[in-house]
């Protein structure tokens, strides 16, 4: 398989070097042997969230029903390279937890403080902030709370030996001015008491993680609003899905059958390993932590661009549908109003492009006959487009026809289509 050597290999993308011995000499093995390309990420500026998509070029998945070199083949999502299967893969992931902190784990986890020091990490909570909110969520509903914390505090037995508080004076309301908060904080530090551990074992619950986490939960509303400890347990479940975002099969025709050409010039491709495919758009597959498994199925075929034989006929199909259900129509009839009992074939685009040979032209021009959107079958007959348009090498141009010998007239033709 030569063109996969152009590829890097999937082990220099996919390390292995943390797994253990007898994983990683497998891994490593089915890795080198694995070729990826359109590798693409997106990360989050914190890590918690990314998303990744690449696809995979391994050697050619098929069969060869009927035997020889020569003949049909079935292949299983056929690359763009000869004799290669690709498998376009995208990865999610989100872990909440990586967005607030970067090294913490769920087992490192285990009192009221534990969580009100990670709490405090992952906001980045300063000590105006914390006190100012815990003399609101415990003290609020006193005319005073300030003075309240102040009393509790001078009432204390364990800081008897402590310089006591003070209430300075202010005039504005506490519920808007910081500045006492800031003082009670000054007077802590000459106490060498440090705000958040006083907080920590004068208003949360040390025996009791359920009241420990409603106290938790009072004190820091206004960064997680209302929250217990699944909320916290929940920021370390990490949610993905994974899904191979195409599945197809397609039926590979022999050259002296279909001879495939190039999409843009429609000249053809001499390389004979190449040939025209018949390929059924299975749908894509996804599996999702939190949903499951979701299997999407678009049903449709698309034959790439191909000359029949020798003949100079140049011919292309995209999108083509069959509906031939009782219980339900293709989305395309549907838009078009067609009743459930409807049957017939919806195709975005079909092109029949004619050989050059036919026509007597000046600049190498052809014909090309176009069926857009079309919808065809019971109960509506026929809606979309059939287009007729000259081509030159390749691209929309005047086709020059003359009338009346070599001084005669001379008539452009560009297109026109009937809807």
């Amino acid at each position: 398989m030569p063109t996969p050597e152009f590829y890097p290999a999937l082990n220099k993308l996919v390390g292995s070097d943390n797994l253990p011995d007898p994983i990683k000499s497998g891994i490593d093995t089915v890795f080198s042997k694995l070729f990826y390309k359109s590798y693409y990420v997106e990360k989050s500026l914190n890590g918690d969230t990314a998303y990744h998509h690449l696809v995979l070029i391994f050697d050619k998945v098929g069969f060869n029903p009927f035997g020889g070199n020569e003949g049909f083949e079935i292949i299983f999502n056929p690359g763009s390279a000869a004799n290669t299967t690709e498998l376009p893969i995208s990865l999610y992931y989100n872990l909440p937890i990586l967005k607030y902190v970067q090294k913490i784990k769920l087992q490192d986890l285990s009192t009221i403080e534990d969580y009100f020091n990670l709490i405090l990490e992952m906001f980045n909570i300063n000590q105006n902030d914390i006190l100012f909110e815990a003399i609101g969520a415990f003290l609020g509903g006193y005319d005073n709370p300030a003075q309240k914390f102040i009393d509790d505090f001078n009432s204390n037995s364990n800081y008897s030996s402590y310089t006591q508080l003070t209430l300075i004076d202010f005039t504005g309301n506490y519920d808007e001015d910081y500045t006492v908060v800031q003082d009670l904080i000054l007077q802590f530090e000459t106490n060498n008491l440090e705000i958040k551990i006083y907080i920590l074992e004068n208003y949360l619950n040390f025996s009791d993680l359920t009241v420990g986490f409603e106290n938790l939960s009072l004190l820091f509303k206004k960064w997680l609003g209302e929250f217990s400890l699944q909320t916290i347990m929940n920021l370390f479940i990490p949610k993905f899905s994974v899904s191979i975002d195409v599945l197809e099969v397609a039926l590979a025709f022999p050259r002296k059958w279909l001879v495939p050409v190039d999409a843009t010039t429609y000249e053809v491709i001499t390389d004979v390993n190449q040939k025209a495919k018949l390929t059924y758009n299975i749908g894509s597959v996804s599996y999702n932590s939190e949903t499951g498994f979701e299997f999407v199925n678009p049903d449709n075929f698309d034959l790439s661009p191909c000359q029949i034989g020798n003949t100079g006929i140049i011919i292309e199909i995209n999108d083509l549908a069959f509906d031939f259900k009782s219980d339900k129509n293709i989305p395309q009839a549907d838009a078009d109003g067609r009743p459930l009992t409807f049957k017939g074939i919806y195709v975005e685009e079909a092109n029949i492009i004619l050989p050059k040979k036919w026509f007597k032209k000046e600049n190498g021009a052809t014909l090309k006959i176009s069926g857009k959107q079309l919808l065809i079958g019971t109960e509506g007959g026929i809606s979309g487009t059939i287009e007729l348009e000259s081509l030159v090498a390749g691209n929309t141009d005047l086709m020059w026809f003359k009338l009346g010998g070599e001084n005669g007239f001379r008539i452009g033709f560009n297109k026109f289509d009937i809807t």
